[in-house]
């Protein structure tokens, strides 16, 4: 190990099907950890049972204390100088610690690399958002900065995890931990090797719970850091774009030229008559003349889907990132991407208004 112990820290709530798979995995690494601790807020009997069959530590809370408290609570037992912030609900290669201690050679944080196990649509429509996400957290730990990290798993040296005062309790620990490390000059580096795989939500229903509760504490953070992130317009501007690039078709259709749209619709009723269907000709000039913004929004969609469909079909193919049906970019591009972006502006919005002075509660989450 190169003389630098790993601290494995993974809080539960109640438990995790994928658990005893992870802690068998990490006591068969080519690198052992010096230790594996367990941070369980209200766990089930199978949830013991599980842990107590593996030499680790482990934390009980009988009452839900809340993520951020666990990993605080498992960080300040740990007595490895990397700290690893492992979630209950992901799977590890026999080589994942050898390759984190490699990466942090040159590093004091690591956001580790995080791909979804897909199972179905959902799964790997999920799996194309943190495909987004790994890309724009690479680009923007290039500019020496972050505007956020994921906490499904995080490596961080100890003297600057404490030097940072650790996670704060709020409702996104991770992105608030991410940008205040860059705040604080304290270099993140995207990991190229190690990586994980996690479970995506099962259902619509818990990808929206999900997701509100993600926007909400990112709103929050935008919010409180916002003289800083916003004199960083080179990363988030890419940054919005990878997350969600619906948004690239409406300013598309925006500077479109009229001119442009009326030579398309020229175009169409031309193929009409040369397919010798001139009977069509008059109703796609009625329908489409009182509809040209329908048209340049048309036109602006089809060009920008195509443009980021291919972009990303070919980066999935370079780094590896798994399967893809071609229908999932349509899906993704034209209801999940909106959706994500709706659910965004609203939270947006409710985050402005908590900023007045009122509370904000998530349901069936603890801060």
């Amino acid at each position: 190990m190169n003389g630098c112990g790993v601290s494995v820290i993974i809080p539960v709530y109640r438990g995790s099907e994928l658990l005893d798979d992870l802690l068998r995995s990490l006591m068969e690494q080519s690198v052992r950890a010096a230790e594996v601790i367990v941070v369980a807020d209200e766990p089930t009997e199978e949830t013991l049972n599980t842990v107590r069959k593996y030499p680790v530590k482990l934390i009980v809370n009988e009452n839900r204390r809340g993520k951020a408290h666990a990993l605080n609570a498992g960080a300040r037992e740990a007595r490895g100088d990397i700290l690893v912030f492992l979630d209950a609900d992901t799977k590890i290669e026999r080589d994942f610690l050898e390759n984190v201690v490699e990466e942090m050679k040159s590093s004091p944080i690591l956001d580790v690399k995080k791909k979804i196990l897909c199972s179905g649509l959902l799964s790997r429509l999920v799996n194309i958002d943190y495909f987004n996400m790994y890309i724009s957290s690479f680009f923007s730990t290039r500019f020496g900065t972050c505007m956020g990290l994921n906490g499904a798993c995080i490596a961080v040296r100890r003297e600057y995890f404490f030097k940072l005062g650790g996670f704060r309790r709020t409702i996104t620990e991770d992105v608030d931990f991410g940008i205040r490390a860059a705040m604080g000059k304290v270099r993140v580096k995207t990991s190229k090797k190690a990586c994980v795989l996690t479970q995506s939500p099962q259902s619509w229903r818990a990808w929206y719970k999900q997701r509100e509760r993600w926007a909400l504490g990112g709103s929050l953070c935008i919010l409180e850091y916002f003289n800083y992130i916003v004199g960083k317009p080179k990363v988030w501007t890419p940054i919005l774009i990878m997350h969600y690039p619906a948004m690239i078709h409406f300013f598309a259709s925006a500077v479109i030229p009229d001119a442009l749209a009326c030579k398309l619709l020229s175009f169409i009723i031309l193929t009409l008559f040369l397919l010798k269907l001139p009977a069509l000709a008059l109703p796609v000039i009625f329908i489409l003349s009182f509809g040209l913004i329908v048209l340049k929004g048309l036109l602006a969609a089809l060009i920008t889907f195509s443009v980021w469909a291919c972009a990303t079909a070919l980066g999935f193919r370079i780094t590896k990132w798994g399967d893809v049906k071609p229908y999932d970019f349509l899906v993704y591009y034209f209801i999940y991407s909106p959706l994500w972006l709706f659910i965004s502006i609203k939270s947006f919005a409710k985050a402005s208004v908590a900023m007045l002075g009122k509370e904000i509660k998530v349901k069936d989450w603890k801060v």
